[in-house]
């Protein structure tokens, strides 16, 4: 993916899992991506709210204790712009049609599911961070 190392970027990956941080991060590091970890949602807006610059994209699970994604996402909208209009797409297990409609209706604006490849993951960032 040489758009991913030429471009660059800055990617937010929350996500309560350790092994799923971990894999993510590893993913998006190899082609070039800056990455950002939160393990919750309340991390999550803190690391919004404390960075000047709003990342490229997040990378946001579903289910947290803390604070589950679509809360996080909601609240990430209420930001003012640009962090509030931040690129938001759900990375999680939950892959039922409800599921999906939660996540749009709260404003992620895509939905992968759990494991997503390497291929498809990068493919949906091409897509919102190049073709927009």
């Amino acid at each position: 993916m040489n758009w991913a190392r030429e471009r660059g970027g800055h990617i937010l990956v929350v996500d309560d899992s350790p092994t799923n941080l971990l894999v993510t991060e590893a993913i998006l590091s190899s082609v070039g991506f800056t990455v950002s970890l939160a393990t919750g949602g309340t991390e999550a807006l803190d690391v919004m709210r404390d960075s000047e610059r709003a990342p490229d994209a997040v990378l946001m699970d579903l289910a947290m204790p803390d604070m589950d994604g679509a809360m996080t996402t909601a609240a990430i909208r209420a930001l003012p712009p640009p962090h509030g209009r931040v690129v938001i797409i759900a990375l999680t297990a939950n892959g039922q049609p409800e599921d999906r409609m939660r996540c749009i209706e709260a404003g992620m604006d895509d939905f992968l599911t759990k494991p997503a490849g390497k291929a498809t993951l990068l493919t949906t960032l091409h897509q919102w961070m190049c073709d927009g």
